[in-house]
């Protein structure tokens, strides 16, 4: 499949927003920012998952059985990550226990909240609700949740393979549909909780709701969405109205409390499982119509690319 430029320019513009954004939090500045500050938090959601289905969009099967695959898609997620994670636990041992002497059951803590994305950990020690050691990985909470949803999204494909093309759709419905069920049943006690103490890797509603989002990526490359640009103008302008529309419909309508790490998908409850990857959808079209005139201009199209391609990010998008 040959690259999409546009794909990796909206990759690098999605990573600065990211980026920013939990910048902002670890400096204390976001809830400064007024107007801004509000939409970055509203739109964190729709990012996500337009990362998500750019995912899907570039998903290819791979000719060997459904588990290897899945094993080798798990180890392109998570080896990086854990490789990250060495030079930075030695760091904070000989920081925090060498120097400073805290505890070995701190560090404990510290070191199960890295290695299983745990966020609340009291196994040793009396720590805050999150563990200073965890805001490190913070932000990596969605390559492992992605993980498990490639678990669910790969072997659905391959039940597809073969079959009309609106049984993507269904299956992306469905899923979102389940993501939508676990998240009203809460069988995991998450909602309304912003620090339990539980590990971020399997939380059901995500784990089956962003396997519907990547199950929207794919039916995006069925239906050969990356050739947007070739619309014509009485098509192309409606769409930038309406995806803009939607986006300012819910900057408008949130309630800038974002957490989707734990199943919140919105402000609108199990409906958000619904109405955030429409959005996602929304701002995926608007970031490539824009990236599709920025590519001519050679520094900024060059400069968003190489962030695109070389961040964490492009770990998931292996088959790009």
């Amino acid at each position: 499949m040959k690259r999409i430029e546009e794909f990796d320019m909206i990759k690098g513009i999605l990573i600065i927003y990211v980026v920013v954004y939990h910048c902002a939090i670890l400096v204390g500045t976001l809830g400064l920012w007024g107007i801004l500050d509000k939409m970055i938090i509203a739109m964190m959601a729709s990012a996500m998952l337009a990362f998500i289905m750019i995912s899907g969009f570039v998903y290819r099967p791979k000719e060997e059985p459904a588990v290897r695959e899945i094993i080798q898609r798990i180890k392109s997620l998570l080896l990086p990550y854990y490789i990250y994670c060495i030079p930075i636990l030695v760091g904070f041992f000989i920081v925090y226990v060498l120097v400073e002497g805290r505890s070995l059951g701190w560090y404990a803590d510290g070191l199960i909240s890295i290695l299983g994305q745990v966020q609340g950990t009291h196994f040793f020690s009396d720590v805050p609700p999150i563990h200073e050691m965890f805001y490190s990985a913070w932000p990596c909470w969605y390559i492992f949740q992605l993980a498990v949803a490639y678990i669910i999204f790969i072997p659905v494909q391959r039940l597809l393979k073969g079959k009309p093309r609106y049984m993507q759709i269904l299956s992306a419905l469905l899923l979102l549909a389940l993501g939508a069920i676990l998240y009203m049943l809460d069988l995991q006690g998450l909602n309304g909780q912003d620090f339990p103490m539980t590990t971020k890797i399997f939380i059901l509603p995500n784990n089956f709701g962003f396997a519907g989002v990547l199950t929207i990526g794919k039916c995006l490359s069925e239906y050969k969405a990356a050739e947007l640009t070739s619309l014509k103008a009485y098509a192309k302008i409606p769409a930038i109205v309406i995806s803009l529309s939607l986006l300012i419909v819910l900057y408008l309508s949130d309630d800038y409390f974002y957490l989707l790490p734990l199943a919140k998908w919105g402000a609108f409850g199990v409906y958000s499982y619904f109405i955030t990857p429409i959005c996602g959808l929304a701002l995926f079209f608007l970031l490539y119509m824009l990236c599709n005139r920025l590519k001519y201009i050679d520094c900024i199209g060059k400069l968003l690319g190489f962030f695109g391609k070389n961040s964490a990010q492009s770990q998931i998008l292996c088959d790009g």
